[in-house]
């Protein structure tokens, strides 16, 4: 124990054989309860003596020489030799359970004040007192989304608890990070919905206290744009090609090389098998027969930021080398070193793999917004191969094309001087462009006599409080770092009192029953309106 520590009588510590911040963090050990350590060795299965001791006063000490020096006595304040055999609990030796002390109050050093453990570790804790709720957030979830956000989803906690100190049990969801902020309709259920504002990675926590000890859970929420098929390059396409067996270096394989005066045919391209829809040359010898065919095909990507996975599909006989705007994506069936015209392919390809299209993947930051360039090298294994053969298909998996998002700030209000208005500000958005993945949120004043503070302007819903009294016209707006949307709201801020207002307002699918009232008095509160929703 460190100097200094005093623990209190019917006091609790905890030592540890590992750090001790690290082990309060683990069990969720109370702030009033020590924690030290790490302590060396380990705690014997079969069973060894363990006591608790306090100094006592010096005493003087006087050797055989005459000399004397000081002596501090340590008595035995709570010892305890446990067993692993009767009268202890034999069910916890080995790789069972541990035991645990009933009561701290109790004499320690007697096997009928132990009991083998039934349910979790508890440090810290009185094993006859009350223990804290035991908590799980549910399992993490991975939600690809199809439609519009916010993205509902369902999560439902589960919660025990041993009836200590006997009130009900309280439940909390709040949001620890995230990319946006998170709505939680129900944050007082163990069970909920909950509206993710776009793509990204969001860790909710739920803690549930029985009325003196609280203890808590995460949970990662993981949200995603549903991607589609688009084919960049269909096999079969029209490629200018060079079948010549020069050596054309390596400024072919560049977007901005001039091509015009190449060659061009349908695919597959190819000799010697007899299934070619372009039939290539290679050269005047056919016992060495030309080792490298040059190929070049250019397409267009609207937007490459949307695009998040590529996929090349090549059929090829024997070697390739395939570059995306003058950079290297793809090599099969090559030497890992750079390839020149007279490099042959590692081996010869032959039987179903001649016409066998290999997918491999490419990464998709190589495209660029426009005009794409496709370099192909295709080699033969020798100059004595009989045939060569190429097809190539190119195909993402793209966003859609990004829409703007919506705005909504809500009904016009009337609010008393002093008292915030509760804004409840809605929007959708298709999660794109990605990133961000989600829209930054503002609210902002546009109009009105006084100055206006909002409780977190950066969140669609929100408070917002007002200097003095009059007409405030407050917008609200969805913003996807390309695209957005604005929305405005008129608060009326009143000296006096003001009436009670009932509104219904829709946010997603579900309706939500607004009721604004002075703080401190009743009313009578009759439906005099009728909202009806359709298609």
């Amino acid at each position: 124990f460190p100097p200094g520590v005093t623990l209190p009588p019917g006091g609790i510590a905890v030592v540890a054989d590992s750090d001790p911040a690290l082990f309060r963090k683990r069990f969720g050990i109370a702030s009033e309860v020590p924690v030290f350590g790490p302590f060396g060795g380990n705690l014997q299965d079969s069973g060894e003596r363990l006591e608790l001791q306090r100094p006592d006063k010096p005493d003087l000490v006087t050797n055989k020489l005459g000399q004397v020096s000081f002596f501090v006595p340590f008595i035995g304040v709570d010892p305890v030799r446990y067993d692993d055999k009767a009268p202890w609990p034999t069910n916890a030796a080995g790789s069972g359970p541990s035991i645990e002390r009933k009561s701290a109050a109790k004499y320690g050093d007697d096997p009928a004040n132990w009991a083998a453990s039934n349910g979790r570790a508890t440090p810290g804790y009185d094993s006859d007192g009350n223990r804290p709720p035991i908590v799980d957030a549910g399992r993490d979830q991975d939600f690809p989304a199809a439609t519009d956000f916010p993205l509902s989803v369902s999560v439902a906690g589960i919660a025990t608890d041993d009836g200590k100190p006997g009130g009900p049990l309280t439940y909390a969801w709040t949001q620890t990070s995230g990319p946006g902020p998170v709505t939680i309709v129900t944050p007082d259920r163990l069970a909920t919905q909950v509206r993710l504002p776009g793509q990204g990675i969001y860790t909710l926590r739920l803690t549930v206290g029985d009325g003196r000890i609280a203890t808590s859970d995460e949970l990662v929420l993981s949200a995603s744009r549903a991607t589609g098929d688009v084919t960049f390059v269909p096999a079969g396409s029209v490629w200018r090609y060079l079948d010549n067996g020069s050596d054309q270096g390596t400024a072919w394989r560049e977007p901005g090389f001039a091509d015009a005066a190449w060659k061009s045919g349908k695919a597959q391209l190819g000799y010697g098998d007899g299934d070619e829809v372009t039939t290539l040359g290679f050269g005047s010898d056919a016992n060495a027969k030309s080792i490298t065919t040059y190929f070049r095909l250019k397409f267009a990507v609207a937007d490459a930021r949307s695009v998040t996975g590529l996929t090349s599909k090549i059929l090829r006989d024997d070697g390739v080398v395939v570059w995306v705007n003058g950079k290297l994506a793809v090599r099969d069936n090559m030497p890992e070193s750079d390839a020149g015209y007279l490099t042959t392919a590692s081996n010869a390809v032959g039987g179903a793999d001649e016409s066998t299209f290999f997918d491999h993947l490419v990464d998709p930051g190589l495209l660029r917004d426009g005009e794409n360039t496709l370099a192909v090298e295709l080699h033969q294994s020798a100059g004595t191969s009989s045939d060569i053969s190429f097809d190539l298909a190119l195909v993402g998996q793209v966003f859609p094309a990004n829409r703007a998002p919506t705005a909504d700030a809500g009904p016009d209000m009337t609010v008393a001087l002093g008292t915030a208005a509760v804004l409840g500000g809605s929007f959708t958005d298709d999660g794109l462009p990605s990133p961000p993945g989600l829209p930054a949120f503002t609210w902002s004043k546009v109009g009105g006599p006084g100055t206006v503070t909002f409780a977190d302007a950066r969140s669609p819903r929100t408070t917002a409080t007002f200097s003095e009294a009059g007409s405030y016209l407050l917008r609200f707006k969805a913003d996807d770092g390309v695209l957005s949307a604005s929305d405005d709201v008129t608060v009326t801020v009143v000296s006096g009192e003001v009436p009670p207002a009932v509104a219904v307002a829709f946010a997603g699918s579900d309706p939500v029953l607004r009721l604004t009232t002075d703080a401190g008095r009743s009313y009578a509160v009759q439906a005099r309106d009728e909202l009806v929703a359709g298609a």
